[in-house]
């Protein structure tokens, strides 16, 4: 999604490289029973993830795949398990825990701006998924948000738990939220938060 980005348009062996060492990674089993790692499948979306790391690793193969690594064994851990049970053991595929993330988002959008809350709600089409899922999935990078100061600092957050990707969410509905009532077709608020303009990382931290 960042290919035209120019860090990374010479890079694609480098990253073609990166996403097949961390398939064959994930795919593999633990290396002894003390490791927990559950296998993985790709989900669209996770070259983006891993192009932010790349660029904010300034291109360097062996770091960039050590974030990348701690972002699908420890942040996504949480993101895409509910349990070991819903998980189906230490190995279960990628059972996302995604549609419990969801809803959470628009609960905390419905109890703190119900005004905007209200106002998706009447657009029949308007699945939340639409939005929420890459949002969640790949922290904003999978072309929500162009590579450059906010998905930068919003991944430095993210990495050292300041925030999560549900608190940031709920973050831009509300900074974005006199642009969305205005929007009174659902075609058009879908494709406002697939493509989000520039913002403030801090006024979203703020928020």
């Amino acid at each position: 999604c960042h290919r035209y980005h120019p860090g990374i348009t010479l890079a694609t062996t480098s990253l073609n490289r990166l996403i097949t060492s961390w398939q064959m990674y994930s795919s593999s089993s633990p290396s002894n029973v003390h490791e927990t790692r559950r296998r993985r499948s790709y989900w669209q979306g996770l070259d983006s993830v891993c192009a932010v790391f790349f660029l904010a690793m300034e291109q360097n193969e062996i770091e960039t795949f050590a974030m990348f690594r701690f972002w699908t064994d420890s942040l996504m851990e949480v993101r895409l398990y509910v349990s070991e049970q819903d998980a189906k053991g230490v190995y279960g595929e990628n059972s996302l825990r995604v549609d419990q993330q969801m809803p959470l988002v628009m609960d905390e959008l419905a109890f703190y701006d119900p005004e905007l809350f209200s106002h998706l709600a009447k657009k029949q089409e308007m699945d939340p998924k639409w939005f929420l899922l890459p949002w969640i999935l790949t922290g904003f990078a999978h072309g929500v948000l162009p590579i450059g100061d906010t998905l930068l600092r919003l991944f430095d957050w993210f990495m050292v738990g300041k925030v999560t990707v549900v608190d940031v969410s709920m973050a831009v509905l509300v900074e974005m939220r006199e642009v969305m009532l205005r929007l009174n077709d659902s075609g058009d608020v879908k494709m406002f938060l697939s493509r989000l303009p520039a913002m403030s990382p801090d006024a979203l931290v703020d928020e």
